[in-house]
This record gives C-alpha cells, structure tokens and sequence, in this order.
C-alpha cells in the first residue's frame, strides 16, 4: 500500500523522469521530425511548467520527509537538483547541449533524492499511515 507522503515521492520520481525524457527524446525527435517544433508549446514554457510542478511536489515530499527523519543529506540532494533543474529551465541562451545537461543533471539528482527520502520515511511513525487515514489517527 503507498503511504501519502511516499505518494509525493512517487509523483516526485515521475516528474523528473518526465523531465529527463523530454530533455533527451525532443531534440531527437525534431531532427527527424521538423515538422513537429510547429505544433509543439514555446520549449521555455514547458520548461517552466515542468519546475513548477517539480517544485511543488519537491516541497509536499522534502519538507514533511526531512520534518520526521531529518537527514540533511536528501535535503541537500533534493536541493542540488532543483537548482540543477531551474537553471536549465533559464538556460536557453546558453545552448541546447548546456539546458540538456543542467535539466538531465538535476532531475538524475531529484530522483535520488526522492527514493532516499522514500527508504527513510517507512521507519517514521507519521508515514506509516495510509492514505486517507488522519494524522493522529493509527491503523
């Protein structure tokens, strides 16, 4: 059964998967398909879209994470990552291959994190519980 803050970390997983996919499939993709830069959104509104999301679901799974287990080092990781991620989300002008490698790079980092924080929050009390159940309530 998935717990509600490991929930977090699964969408956490997810979305820098997403991102990583879509930093490494789309330049592909256009090479062969040139035709499809026309029909796609402007690349940096996705971007900003994505670390949006990341952001958010960065924050529902680090902070009630690090309240209970409180190691640094997944907080520092998760922190790396996003600033790994944002700046490839404004590193347009500096070229493809430097977005591409920051936004790789910070989502390989967001994951870590997140299955770091995730193997720490089954032995807290506040994670055990499943998803619905209230706060002090126990199973």
């Amino acid at each position: 059964m998935i717990r509600y803050r490991q929930l977090w970390d699964h969408a956490g997983v997810a979305i820098s998967t997403a991102c990583m996919v879509h930093c490494i499939v789309l330049p592909v993709l256009l090479v062969f398909l040139p035709g499809l830069a026309a029909l796609a959104p402007s690349h940096e509104r996705v971007h900003v879209a994505l670390l949006a999301f990341l952001v958010v679901v960065a924050a529902a799974a680090f902070v009630p994470g690090y309240r209970r287990h409180r190691r640094r080092p997944v907080l520092l990781l998760a922190g790396v990552g996003l600033a790994l991620v944002c700046a490839g989300a404004f590193a347009h002008t500096l070229g493809e291959w430097m977005e591409t490698g920051l936004t790789v790079s910070g989502s390989v980092a967001l994951v870590a994190a997140h299955l770091l924080n995730r193997r720490a929050c089954p032995r807290c009390d506040d994670h055990a519980l499943p998803l619905g159940a209230a706060p002090g309530q126990r199973v």
